[in-house]
């Protein structure tokens, strides 16, 4: 084995540890996740009904979602114009399912 095969496949191993651990904190932000898409969340900024939840990252090394969804008024009707917005899931402040 040469130098350079021993690189490439540090490499490759890396790339799938790296791709292994990703698909396991998506895993478990769905699965411990408490909302789910038509829930109404509200975070300091704004109201929104769920259309789309997906992993975004850590919070204090958990993985957490970020929800996405029409923003809603305080009559909780949308906004003309359809104004889209997400809301991370360590900022609800108030939810309505």
């Amino acid at each position: 084995m040469k130098y350079e095969d021993y690189i490439a496949q540090i490499k490759n191993l890396d790339e799938e540890h790296k791709k292994n651990i990703k698909e396991l904190s998506t895993k478990y932000a769905i699965e411990n996740n408490p909302y789910k898409k038509g829930d109404i969340i509200t975070d300091r900024n704004f109201t929104i009904k769920i259309s789309d939840i997906h992993m975004t990252g850590f919070y204090m090394k958990k993985p957490s979602c970020v929800y996405s969804g029409p923003r809603l008024k305080k009559d909780l009707t949308p906004f003309k114009g359809g104004s889209w917005e997400n809301i991370y899931q360590t900022n609800i402040i108030k939810s309505n399912p």
